[in-house]
C-alpha cells in the first residue's frame, strides 16, 4: 500500500474492492478543476490479474486517467453529473436528438442498452428521457488519439484532447458538450489545465525516448493489523433465560457472520472480523 503517515493527498492506496466502486479504479476528492484529489484507490486483482487489460484496456492509459484526477484536477469526459437524467448523453438542439457526451466526434460506436448489440436505444425519441441503461458502446476498429480523460480503455487513444487555434481536427476539443470536464473547468480543454499546472510551468514539456519510465514505488506507510472484537449489547440483543424473585437474568447475544470488514481509524488499518456467538449475561 502506497500511503504516506499524514493522510492528507495525492497518495495510491492499494486496498480490497470498495462498496462504492466495486473493483473499478477511482479517485477520491476532485472537488475542483486543477486542484488534486486526495487518493487513488487500486485492487490487488486489477494490478496483478493477467486479464485485468480485457475490461478496463490498456492499463497504462487508465492509470493516466486516474493520474489526470489525482494530480491534475481533471473531470471526464465520457459522462455528465446529473440528477435523474443519463448521464452519457445529452440533447443537441443542433442535430435535436440525443448526443453522447465525447470530447472527439471522431470515435465510433453505437447507443445500446448495456452495450448488448441487439438492444439500440432510440436517440431520435427526445419526448421521453433516454433510459437509464443506455451507453455509448465504441464499435468497430478505432483510430481517434484522443481522449485520455474519455474513453481511455480504446487502444489508439494516447493523448489528451486540446483547445489551441493550431491544433490538428483530430485532437480538438469540443467546449459544447456538458461533460463534467466541461462544466467544472469552464470549457478548458484536459491538455490546457494541465499546462496550467505546476509540473509544467517554465518546463519543457517533451521527454526524451531514452528516458528510464521504470516506477519506483516508496512504501510512504506500513503497520501492523489492529483486530477489535465487536460485541452488540443493545437492548434488542437481550433476552431472559432465568428468573428467580426479583432477580432477572438477561443475555445479549453476539451472533456470527462469515465476513469481516477493514476500514481506517487513526491512520491504521482495522480488521474487524464477525465470528462470535456469545452470551453476556448480567443480573438485573
Amino acid at each position: 500500500m502506497l500511503l504516506p503517515s499524514s493522510l492528507d493527498s495525492e497518495y495510491i492506496l492499494i486496498d480490497i474492492p470498495s462498496n462504492k466502486y466495486g473493483r473499478d479504479p477511482y479517485v477520491e476528492g476532485v472537488v475542483e478543476c486543477g486542484k488534486p484529489g486526495k487518493y487513488m484507490h487500486l485492487t490487488p486483482e486489477l494490478l496483478l490479474k493477467e486479464d485485468a487489460e480485457k475490461a478496463y484496456g490498456p492499463l497504462a492509459h487508465m492509470f493516466i486517467h486516474e493520474w489526470g484526477h489525482l494530480r491534475w484536477g481533471l473531470f471526464d469526459e465520457y459522462k455528465r453529473t446529473t440528477n435523474n437524467l443519463n448521464p452519457y448523453f445529452y440533447y443537441d438542439m443542433n442535430t435535436e436528438q440525443y448526443e453522447p457526451v465525447l470530447c472527439s466526434k471522431n470515435i465510433k460506436g453505437q447507443a445500446l442498452k448495456n452495450c448488448d448489440k441487439n438492444k439500440p436505444c432510440d436517440v431520435t425519441n427526445t419526448r421521453i428521457p433516454l433510459p437509464d441503461e443506455c451507453r455509448f458502446c465504441p464499435v468497430g476498429d478505432q483510430t481517434t488519439p484522443v481522449s485520455l480523460m474519455g474513453h481511455s480503455y480504446i487502444a489508439s487513444i494516447k493523448h489528451f484532447c486540446e483547445n489551441d487555434n493550431d491544433t490538428a481536427e483530430e485532437y480538438r476539443h469540443i467546449i459544447t458538450v456538458p461533460s463534467d470536464q466541461n462544466i467544472n473547468c469552464h470549457h478548458k480543454s484536459t491538455w490546457e489545465v494541465i499546462r496550467e499546472h505546476a509540473d509544467f510551468q517554465g518546463r519543457n514539456y517533451a521527454v526524451a525516448e531514452s528516458t528510464d519510465t521504470t516506477p519506483i514505488f516508496n512504501i510512504a506507510y506500513s503497520g501492523p493489523k489492529v483486530r477489535a472484537l465487536v460485541l452488540d449489547v443493545s437492548g434488542s440483543m437481550e433476552i431472559t433465560i432465568a428468573s428467580s424473585g426479583v432477580c432477572t437474568l438477561k443475555c445479549s447475544l453476539v451472533y456470527s457472520y462469515n465476513s469481516s470488514e477493514r476500514s481506517y481509524f487513526g491512520g491504521r488499518i482495522i480488521e474487524i472480523f464477525y465470528t462470535f456467538s456469545i452470551p453476556i449475561c448480567v443480573s438485573r
